[in-house]
């Protein structure tokens, strides 16, 4: 992504190109395979475009691109600018599904298989299941997949497959062979792993599609082989050896839910309320002591998208991972999970992203423009034009629009999403150009596909220039809006049975409006779990009541001041004056376990050696409360001390096992009565303190989305597949 675009503007349009130059950038786009036209292509190309025969416009933009200009102004001047319309104009690719690329990958499962790598085989197995052609699906009157005579052998060549040698070799299969060989191969694989289920699924979609008669009497007698050892898939939680297939090690397990909800704010606990003033806006507090590791919100994505680089690893729609997905009928570009989310994709959301998803990818624009294309797939023109005009009505009106109509905040209403923060008034001139470019590409796309822009019975809608505009600067409100609210989506992914040093790897983005009520602060009183589309806070630490709930935006505590607050500044424009900010933590806090009791009335340390607090001259000699101020009750030093050594011993001797994967309940209360003893009796911050919140945080992520996975030596090994000069196309 271009960063300082703005500025490179102005150089460009102050340096000298030469005739050759000039002749050669001219060229570039027609001589350019459009699969490696990236966004940066266009916006370069837009840059030299404008710098050259425009050169007057550098400095209008700085007047149009302002705070004080409304989003359909600097969206309506971008899209009537020529040079804009010639140069970020992305071409629209197919992932078109061939039987040679389906062979390739079948036949390189087949060789993993041979040499008995289970997880490598079903992956390719996988991936020839994406690139086979598709036997015809009819969904609300729309047609999916390829009519037998539709069937492609090569991209290469575009001809149809009758037109080239089946490189199956084998008589008695349908015309749909390779999507049959690969959905037997498979079932073979899934029986291997005890995957029973799943098993027969294949099975009986190889039969419905035919196969020769030796195949066919072998996948029936495995078939009954399935349903006598089990009617369900196994179920193992761990490795057992190192060589132990991963494929299915993993968990997606359903989000806790709340057992008192706040009825205004339903995703939230009763125990958290909403607040504004005018230091913090809106914010949410504590409205009673909160224990750690206590539930505090339960929030469902609006919105959710997977990262392009993922979508062959985790289902398009719920967003979890799967081993024995189901291929889109027309796209090679995503998978499902099971029939169920197919339906609802090809009802939904993939009826739009179907045909632009792989030029989006392609483009490598940012995640955020992925999730707003998802975000408006799953909404529809039709609702966004209902929708829309009635709160843009409201607001300027002193009336809460984010609350419907029975005053609750609900993230599942676009109310809550189109009133999340933009920031527009802090943005420069290079941030608003840079959305305003960003939603000029995706609504060229939305343009391009014929499913976007049609009525409530999928009937193609004409779009006049008003129409348009208002799409557009939608897209630009949107943008803004993800920029500042998406956050990521995670899964926890172990190499080993060491859960603690396991690492959350982000394999996706959505937008959760209530956890967006939360700010930021670098040592937050919270911290996110994920479950998929569903985003789940916890308490890091006993939160007393009246104490603002925060969290992280991004995972900045461990990084220094400096770096803090550019990553805060750049983005999100505000600067963190929380605790840690203010008094650079951690860096300048001990690195040990060394603590101070303190004072129950002020806060400061009592003493070791006299066991007095000199600021309020009290004595902590016994429990209970004081003889002339009966209303402070305090603690017997010696003995509370005594009781933390204890907790600190408890959980050193936890660690282990949390680290082994081996903890127990009772090690998961130790550390919770740990911080309840630093929260209540110590004087903080303290290195202890903060390592206790880490371990606590990493055994909440277990309970989360995670997966056992074996390094990056899948990627490594398709890579060294195609450097090698294998076909796939």
């Amino acid at each position: 992504m271009i960063v300082f675009f703005y500025y490179r503007l102005i150089m460009a349009s102050e340096s000298k190109e030469d005739e050759y130059s000039k002749s050669i950038r001219s060229s570039s786009r027609s001589q350019v395979d459009p699969d490696d036209i990236t966004y940066d292509t266009l916006v370069t190309d837009f840059m030299f475009e404008v710098a050259e025969k425009k050169p007057s416009l550098v400095q209008e933009f700085a007047k149009i691109f302002t705070p004080k200009a409304t989003l359909e102004e600097m969206f309506k001047f971008l899209w009537s600018l020529d040079e804009a319309k010639e140069t970020l104009k992305p071409n629209l690719t197919f992932s078109v599904k061939t039987i040679k690329a389906a062979h390739a990958y079948w036949t390189h499962g087949n060789a993993c298989m041979k040499n008995g790598d289970r997880d490598h085989a079903l992956k390719f197995y996988n991936k020839s299941l994406r690139e086979a052609p598709h036997p015809v699906i009819v969904m609300d009157g729309k047609q999916w997949g390829q009519e037998e005579c539709d069937i492609v052998y090569s991209k290469s060549t575009i001809s149809s497959a009758t037109e080239e040698k089946d490189p199956y070799e084998e008589e008695g299969w349908g015309a749909y062979s390779a999507l049959a060989h690969a959905y037997e191969a498979r079932a073979r694989v899934l029986f291997s792993l005890e995957q029973y289920q799943k098993c027969r699924e294949d099975i009986d979609r190889v039969l419905a599609w035919g196969c020769s008669a030796p195949v066919e009497e072998k996948m029936i007698k495995l078939r009954e082989e399935c349903e006598r050892l089990g009617p369900l898939d196994i179920v193992q939680a761990e490795p057992c050896s190192k060589n132990q297939s991963v494929s299915f090690l993993y968990q997606s397990p359903e989000p806790p839910t709340l057992t008192d909800p706040n009825p205004s704010y339903p995703s939230f606990s009763s125990a958290v309320n909403f607040v504004t003033d005018d230091e913090h806006g809106r914010h949410m507090v504590a409205s009673r002591d909160i224990a750690a590791g206590e539930v505090v919100s339960v929030d469902k994505a609006y919105s959710a998208v997977l990262y392009p680089k993922y979508f062959g690893e985790y289902c398009t729609i719920c967003l979890k991972r799967t081993s024995a997905p189901v291929p889109c009928p027309n796209c090679t570009t995503v998978i499902f999970c099971s029939e169920k989310c197919r339906l609802n994709g090809l009802a939904g959301c993939h009826k739009v992203e179907c045909s632009i998803l792989h030029t989006l990818a392609r483009l490598n624009m940012s995640n955020n423009a992925v999730l707003a294309i998802r975000l408006f797939s799953d909404m529809g023109y039709i609702n966004l034009k209902s929708m829309v005009p009635p709160l843009q009505e409201k607001a300027n009106s002193t009336e809460r629009q984010e609350l419907d109509d029975a005053g609750v905040y609900n993230s599942g209403n676009y109310r809550t999403v189109y009133s999340l923060v933009t920031n527009k008034d802090k943005r420069g001139v290079n941030d608003l150009l840079k959305r305003t470019m960003e939603s000029f590409v995706l609504l060229k796309l939305l343009l391009l596909t014929d499913e976007y822009f049609v009525d409530n019975f999928g009937n193609k809608l004409y779009v006049d220039d008003d129409e348009v505009l208002f799409t557009g600067t939608m897209l630009m409100h949107h943008m803004m809006v993800l920029w500042c609210n998406a956050d990521t989506i995670g899964e926890i992914q172990h190499e080993r049975k060491d859960s603690t040093a396991s690492p959350v790897v982000a394999y996706g983005t959505g937008l959760f409006p209530s956890s967006s009520l939360l700010n930021h602060a670098c040592y937050s009183t919270c911290a996110s779990v994920s479950y998929g589309y569903v985003q789940v806070m916890r308490a890091c630490r006993r939160i007393s009541a009246g104490t603002e709930m925060t969290r992280q935006y991004a995972d900045l505590f461990q990084k220094k001041l400096h770096e803090r607050m550019a990553i805060l500044k750049a983005r999100y424009h505000f600067v963190c004056h929380c605790q840690a900010c203010l008094g650079n933590w951690p860096f300048t806090l001990p690195f040990n376990y060394e603590y101070e009791l303190k004072c129950v009335v002020c806060g400061k340390a009592v003493l070791k050696e006299s066991k007095k607090c000199q600021n309020c001259n009290i004595v902590y000699n016994h429990q209970g409360p004081l003889l002339d101020r009966p209303e402070v009750t305090i603690y017997d030093y010696p003995v509370m001390r005594a009781k933390m050594d204890d907790a600190l011993e408890k959980y050193m001797m936890a660690v282990p096992r949390f680290m082994e994967g081996s903890d127990t309940p009772e090690d998961y209360t130790a550390i919770k009565e740990l911080l309840d003893l630093y929260d209540t009796f110590v004087v903080l911050p303290t290195h202890g303190h903060i390592v206790v919140q880490s371990l606590l945080h990493a055994a909440s992520l277990r309970k989360g989305t995670s997966a056992y996975v074996k390094g990056n030596c899948w990627n490594e090994r398709l890579l060294s597949w195609k450097t090698a000069g294998l076909a796939l196309q």
